[in-house]
């Protein structure tokens, strides 16, 4: 007898299934405009060999007999009981319909196959890249123009200032294949190689605000480089039944929100803003939940959203039964210095109002002697 199939081979063997569904119903909408363009069926075949693999896929998938409307509405049927995929995911993260997401399919049709390059340019095409008249034509004006919306803002879809021709991000269409994430691009960790929560040693406080219900949609880990922020976001993530993803650099942080919907994971982001800094950074609604921000110990933030913080102060210890934490390391020292300007000791709740370097608030933090003698040179400014 054979070994059993890993669950990463079955999980992309049920993304390859998705894949090829969605790719066959893009084909079959964007052939319906073609022929209520064109008039009729047979001329786009004949200038188009890769329309015939086509049908023939269709039918294959049961759809022979069938009018290209009749055809699109049986797929439409399938999707709604079929497995969650990368692309379904995608579509609810970003709250797309059968069409928005189509949209995004069609970017990377030519890539796949460069033999449909020439059939989409006949559609307003440019360089065998669908273009907004492209949508238009094929999903409608509306319903194409919000989806594109979406899929922009989310970094799924890439448009250039003199390019109008639209294309899907190389390593976002890896993950919706299936494949695994490049290296060079995103850090994921599956939820399998996350620690649990329960095996981390937290404080009985800390543990009591991480473990009440509900589950905010962002967390803020304050700490310092090594105090185990990525750990216990990895931990809360796997608590939600989700993996863990990071950006590794600017590009692939502006994709962050849709690779964690494709790969079913929580998204980490990073801010290291230097004291009395901002450091502009808001939850995209495109995230999955829980999204997490690590950021430093003495970092204050303010959102109208609903929030809670937690100070990784103490480095969560793997255990495997109850205990209790360290104590208290400079991180928490460091808040209490903080307290004056609306910071409680610990760092556990945001703030009432962001910490900024106003007069009395200089002379709480940093004494008049200890910053001369260290050579610092601090400018106070008035209170907004």
């Amino acid at each position: 007898m054979g070994a059993a199939p890993s669950p990463r081979a079955i999980a992309q063997a049920a993304a390859a299934a998705e894949l090829q569904h969605w790719r066959l119903r893009t084909l079959l909408v964007l052939l319906r405009a073609a022929v209520a363009r064109e008039g009729a069926l047979e001329p786009l075949l004949g200038r188009h060999a890769a329309l015939r693999d086509t049908l023939d896929a269709a039918a294959d998938a049961g759809l022979a007999d069938l009018t290209l409307d009749d055809a699109i509405e049986r797929l439409d049927r399938r999707a709604q009981g079929a497995p969650t995929g990368p692309l379904s995911r995608l579509r609810d993260a970003l709250g797309l319909g059968a069409d928005g997401l189509g949209c995004f399919v069609a970017a990377a049709l030519a890539a796949d196959d460069p033999r449909l390059a020439a059939f989409v340019d006949e559609l307003h095409g440019r360089a065998g890249r669908p273009t907004r008249a492209t949508l238009a034509l094929a999903f409608g004006a509306v319903a194409g123009s919000a989806a594109l919306q979406r899929l922009r803002g989310a970094g799924a879809l890439l448009e250039g200032e003199q390019d109008p021709g639209l294309a899907v991000p190389a390593a976002l269409w890896e993950l919706a294949c299936g494949l695994p994430p490049d290296a060079g691009r995103w850090q994921h960790w599956p939820r399998e190689a996350l620690m649990p929560l329960p095996a981390l040693i937290l404080p009985a406080a800390l543990r009591a605000r991480l473990e009440a219900p509900p589950a905010p949609a962002t967390w803020l880990l304050r700490g310092s480089p090594g105090s185990g922020r990525r750990t216990l976001a990895g931990a809360l993530a796997r608590a939600a039944g989700r993996g863990l993803v990071a950006a590794v650099d600017a590009p692939a942080l502006a994709s962050l929100g849709a690779a964690a919907a494709l790969l079913d994971a929580a998204p980490l982001l990073s801010f290291e803003p230097a004291p009395a800094r901002r450091s502009p950074g808001r939850r995209r609604p495109d995230c999955p939940r829980p999204v997490s921000c690590a950021c430093r110990a003495t970092a204050a933030s303010r959102s109208t959203a609903r929030r809670r913080a937690a100070s990784t102060s103490s480095r969560p210890t793997p255990t495997s039964g109850a205990g209790t934490g360290p104590s208290p390391g400079p991180a928490a020292r460091s808040m209490r210095r903080w307290s004056a300007g609306g910071c409680r000791a610990g760092g556990c709740i945001a703030p009432r109002r962001p910490c900024r370097p106003t007069r009395p608030m200089h002379w709480r933090r940093w004494p008049r002697r200890s910053a001369r003698s260290a050579g610092m040179r601090w400018t106070a400014s008035r209170a907004a």
